[in-house]
Protein backbone atom coordinates (compact mmCIF):
# COMPACT_ATOMS: atom_id res chain seq x y z
CA UNK A 1 0.00 0.00 0.00
CA UNK A 2 1.46 3.46 -0.56
CA UNK A 3 0.02 6.47 1.16
CA UNK A 4 0.44 10.02 -0.13
CA UNK A 5 0.69 13.51 1.85
CA UNK A 6 -1.27 13.74 4.93
CA UNK A 7 -2.82 16.93 3.57
CA UNK A 8 -3.62 15.51 -0.01
CA UNK A 9 -5.69 12.49 -0.68
CA UNK A 10 -4.81 9.11 -0.36
CA UNK A 11 -3.96 6.89 -2.96
CA UNK A 12 -4.12 2.79 -2.49
CA UNK A 13 -2.78 0.44 -4.90
CA UNK A 14 -2.39 -3.16 -4.26
CA UNK A 15 0.33 -4.63 -6.25
CA UNK A 16 0.75 -8.37 -7.46
CA UNK A 17 -2.46 -8.76 -8.18
CA UNK A 18 -2.92 -9.02 -11.71
CA UNK A 19 -5.47 -6.78 -11.85
CA UNK A 20 -6.15 -4.29 -14.65
CA UNK A 21 -7.42 -1.58 -12.43
CA UNK A 22 -3.82 -1.93 -10.84
CA UNK A 23 -2.15 -0.61 -13.34
CA UNK A 24 -4.81 2.24 -13.94
CA UNK A 25 -3.94 3.10 -10.13
CA UNK A 26 -0.28 2.99 -10.71
CA UNK A 27 -0.68 4.96 -14.34
CA UNK A 28 -2.68 7.73 -11.94
CA UNK A 29 0.14 7.29 -9.45
CA UNK A 30 2.60 7.96 -11.68
CA UNK A 31 0.72 10.94 -12.88
CA UNK A 32 0.39 12.46 -9.64
CA UNK A 33 4.12 11.96 -9.15
CA UNK A 34 4.91 14.03 -11.98
CA UNK A 35 2.42 16.80 -10.85
CA UNK A 36 -0.23 16.18 -12.89
CA UNK A 37 -4.07 15.29 -12.06
CA UNK A 38 -5.87 13.05 -14.54
CA UNK A 39 -2.94 13.78 -17.36
CA UNK A 40 -4.08 17.26 -17.66
CA UNK A 41 -3.03 19.89 -14.96
CA UNK A 42 0.06 20.08 -12.58
CA UNK A 43 -0.02 19.25 -8.50
CA UNK A 44 1.40 20.95 -6.38
CA UNK A 45 1.60 18.42 -3.35
CA UNK A 46 3.72 16.17 -3.37
CA UNK A 47 3.57 12.08 -2.27
CA UNK A 48 5.57 10.59 -0.06
CA UNK A 49 6.00 6.96 0.10
CA UNK A 50 6.14 5.01 3.65
CA UNK A 51 8.47 1.89 3.87
CA UNK A 52 7.13 -0.96 6.23
CA UNK A 53 10.05 -2.10 8.44
CA UNK A 54 9.82 -4.88 10.20
CA UNK A 55 9.77 -4.57 13.74
CA UNK A 56 12.55 -5.65 15.74
CA UNK A 57 12.00 -8.24 18.52
CA UNK A 58 13.00 -7.97 22.12
CA UNK A 59 15.22 -10.25 23.05
CA UNK A 60 14.95 -11.88 26.68
CA UNK A 61 18.18 -10.75 27.53
CA UNK A 62 16.84 -7.11 27.15
CA UNK A 63 13.37 -7.94 28.77
CA UNK A 64 15.87 -8.80 31.63
CA UNK A 65 17.83 -5.89 31.59
CA UNK A 66 14.47 -3.49 31.73
CA UNK A 67 13.36 -5.77 34.80
CA UNK A 68 16.60 -4.95 36.51
CA UNK A 69 16.62 -1.58 35.88
CA UNK A 70 12.79 -0.99 36.74
CA UNK A 71 13.25 -2.85 40.30
CA UNK A 72 16.31 -0.57 40.94
CA UNK A 73 14.51 2.41 40.40
CA UNK A 74 11.83 1.27 42.65
CA UNK A 75 14.47 0.13 45.21
CA UNK A 76 16.62 3.34 44.96
CA UNK A 77 13.20 5.20 45.43
CA UNK A 78 12.34 3.69 48.23
CA UNK A 79 15.94 3.71 49.64
CA UNK A 80 15.60 8.05 49.44
CA UNK A 81 12.30 7.99 51.25
CA UNK A 82 13.95 5.52 54.08
CA UNK A 83 16.54 8.23 53.99
CA UNK A 84 14.84 11.14 54.43
CA UNK A 85 12.21 9.54 57.28
CA UNK A 86 15.45 8.57 58.68
CA UNK A 87 16.72 12.22 59.32
CA UNK A 88 13.51 13.39 60.33
CA UNK A 89 13.32 10.33 63.33
CA UNK A 90 16.86 11.74 64.39
CA UNK A 91 16.21 15.26 64.23
CA UNK A 92 13.06 14.46 66.52
CA UNK A 93 15.22 12.33 68.37
CA UNK A 94 17.76 14.98 69.03
CA UNK A 95 14.71 17.17 70.60
CA UNK A 96 13.44 14.67 72.40
CA UNK A 97 16.75 14.48 74.12
CA UNK A 98 17.17 17.76 74.71
CA UNK A 99 13.48 18.31 76.14
CA UNK A 100 14.21 15.06 78.44
CA UNK A 101 17.16 16.40 79.92
CA UNK A 102 16.09 19.96 80.91
CA UNK A 103 13.24 17.95 82.26
CA UNK A 104 15.51 15.73 84.39
CA UNK A 105 17.33 19.22 85.42
CA UNK A 106 14.07 20.65 86.37
CA UNK A 107 12.99 17.85 88.34
CA UNK A 108 16.16 17.46 89.89
CA UNK A 109 16.01 21.19 91.47
CA UNK A 110 12.05 20.77 92.38
CA UNK A 111 13.53 17.61 94.07
CA UNK A 112 16.44 19.63 95.78
CA UNK A 113 13.34 22.43 96.84
CA UNK A 114 10.97 19.95 98.21
CA UNK A 115 14.08 18.49 100.61
CA UNK A 116 14.77 22.12 101.88
CA UNK A 117 10.85 22.38 102.61
CA UNK A 118 10.52 19.48 104.47
CA UNK A 119 13.11 20.33 106.46
CA UNK A 120 13.45 22.26 109.50
CA UNK A 121 15.86 24.89 108.35
CA UNK A 122 13.11 25.99 106.32
CA UNK A 123 10.30 25.94 109.19
CA UNK A 124 12.29 27.98 111.21
CA UNK A 125 12.92 30.43 108.23
CA UNK A 126 9.39 30.96 107.33
CA UNK A 127 8.89 31.78 111.24
CA UNK A 128 10.82 33.97 111.69
CA UNK A 129 10.19 35.92 107.83
CA UNK A 130 6.77 35.24 107.62
CA UNK A 131 5.36 34.18 110.50
CA UNK A 132 7.14 37.12 113.00
CA UNK A 133 8.13 34.06 115.60
CA UNK A 134 10.98 34.14 117.62
CA UNK A 135 12.50 31.30 119.71
CA UNK A 136 12.97 31.14 123.50
CA UNK A 137 15.77 33.85 124.70
CA UNK A 138 14.98 35.99 121.52
CA UNK A 139 13.34 38.91 121.41
CA UNK A 140 11.16 39.96 118.25
CA UNK A 141 12.14 43.76 116.99
CA UNK A 142 9.88 45.16 114.74
CA UNK A 143 10.42 48.95 113.45
CA UNK A 144 7.95 51.18 114.00
CA UNK A 145 7.84 54.70 111.86
CA UNK A 146 8.65 57.55 114.36
CA UNK A 147 5.55 59.73 115.37
CA UNK A 148 5.57 63.30 114.44
CA UNK A 149 7.13 62.53 111.09
CA UNK A 150 6.27 65.44 108.76
CA UNK A 151 3.85 64.70 106.22
CA UNK A 152 5.45 65.89 102.64
CA UNK A 153 3.72 68.69 101.44
CA UNK A 154 2.49 69.01 97.61
CA UNK A 155 4.46 71.33 95.15
CA UNK A 156 2.22 73.23 93.18
CA UNK A 157 2.10 72.64 89.56
CA UNK A 158 3.33 74.80 87.11
CA UNK A 159 2.20 74.71 84.02
CA UNK A 160 5.54 74.46 81.23
CA UNK A 161 5.89 77.46 79.00
CA UNK A 162 3.95 77.87 75.75
CA UNK A 163 5.60 75.69 73.53
CA UNK A 164 4.15 77.75 70.18
CA UNK A 165 6.03 80.21 70.93
CA UNK A 166 9.61 78.64 70.68
CA UNK A 167 11.22 77.57 67.81
CA UNK A 168 10.66 73.87 67.22
CA UNK A 169 8.63 73.35 64.55
CA UNK A 170 4.95 71.36 64.77
CA UNK A 171 5.00 67.51 63.12
CA UNK A 172 3.44 68.76 60.01
CA UNK A 173 5.61 71.48 59.46
CA UNK A 174 8.22 68.84 59.32
CA UNK A 175 6.06 66.74 56.93
CA UNK A 176 5.27 69.82 54.67
CA UNK A 177 9.42 70.71 54.60
CA UNK A 178 10.15 67.24 53.84
CA UNK A 179 7.66 66.71 50.99
CA UNK A 180 7.65 70.11 49.87
CA UNK A 181 11.28 71.33 50.49
CA UNK A 182 10.05 74.64 51.18
CA UNK A 183 8.99 76.43 53.89
CA UNK A 184 5.13 75.98 55.23
CA UNK A 185 2.37 78.77 54.76
CA UNK A 186 1.74 80.90 57.35
CA UNK A 187 4.84 81.24 58.95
Amino acid sequence: MERADPTGPTLCTHRNSGDPLDHAGSDLLQSRAEGRLDGREPVSEKISTRKSTPRKQISSAQIVFGSMLAISLLLAINFSGRIAAGRRIESERVDLNQNIQTLQARATALRIELDFTSSDDYVREWARREGRMVQPNEVLVVPVPAYGTPAPTPTPFTPPADVRASDTPQNWELWWQLFFDSPPPNR
